[in-house]
């Protein structure tokens, strides 16, 4: 097929600007086909993207690099028909700066990630605790150590960090397709990583759940959150006495909560990898 397509440039076409840091261009180019219902369509003029014709020349695909330049890739494009002849089409492109892809949002395969960086406070009753290994205490009867802040058995606020993370992905397919993934989505929730993951180190990351939506004909968009914790999600658990209150200790002329152990409330690990062949 490639062999009977036709391209041209028309170069007199060709323009550039540069304005507040960014620059622009745009391009058109001409094509057309020996066998003329094999160009009948603006569809049938997409499927010769990236396909060189008998000559050498191609149109290009979106996020190519425009020849002679190290920052002007191919964003946007339009179709149309040259008046007067049915069968030979004008495809003018415009390019932009910032880095090219060839996958878009409405593609099969297209990732987009949002990183919010957070910081909050948190009631206490020790500072400067050390984190057991991946979050998992080997013993929840055991003091976690540290500086007491709690005055007479109540916590004080202490800052709290985590990032939440976002990753949509867009997934063609059947409502099969849906239903398969919907499984893989119930069976991770409220578990926390197994492995690393976008740089989190094990145990610090939960997996909230996810959101589908479906955004064409067998289209669908899976919005999956994520919330990676300093502290890897533990809770600061005081001992209790027999009467149900804080059980406290005099310490340097202030009561202090006797004992403070770590409480693991997503005890359960999953590799978040396997959520999605796209991550």
């Amino acid at each position: 097929m490639a062999a009977f397509h036709n391209v041209i440039e028309q170069s007199q076409t060709r323009n550039q600007s540069y304005n507040n840091g960014k620059s622009t261009a745009s391009r058109t180019f001409v094509i057309w086909h020996d066998t003329p219902a094999t160009l009948s369509t603006p569809f049938d003029v997409r499927e010769f993207f990236g396909i060189a014709d008998g000559s050498g020349n191609a149109l290009p695909m979106i996020g190519d690099l425009m020849e002679g330049e190290r920052d002007l890739f191919a964003i946007s494009f339009d179709i149309e028909r040259i008046e007067n002849s049915q069968y030979v089409w004008q495809v003018k492109y415009q390019y932009g700066t910032g880095g090219g892809s060839r996958t878009q949002p409405e593609d099969e395969g297209y990732v987009q990630m949002t990183l919010d960086f957070q910081s909050s406070f948190k009631s206490n009753f020790r500072r400067g605790a050390v984190i057991p290994t991946n979050g998992n205490p080997t013993n929840e009867f055991t003091d976690i150590g540290g500086t007491s802040i709690d005055v007479a058995g109540n916590p004080m606020s202490a800052p709290y960090y985590q990032t939440v993370v976002s990753i949509s992905e867009t997934r063609h397919g059947s409502i099969s397709m849906v239903s398969n993934q919907n499984t893989k989505i119930r069976s991770q929730r409220a578990t926390r990583n197994s492995a690393l993951f976008y740089g989190s180190p094990v145990g610090s990351l939960l997996f909230q759940g996810a959101r589908v939506s479906r955004i064409g004909v067998d289209t669908w968009t899976f919005n999956y959150e994520f919330t990676e914790a300093a502290d890897f999600h533990l809770i600061q658990v005081p001992k209790i006495n027999l009467l149900g209150n804080v059980a406290t200790t005099l310490v340097s002329g202030v009561e202090r909560a006797t004992s403070v152990f770590w409480h693991q409330p997503f005890p359960t690990f999953s590799d978040h990898n396997l959520l999605s062949t796209n991550f």
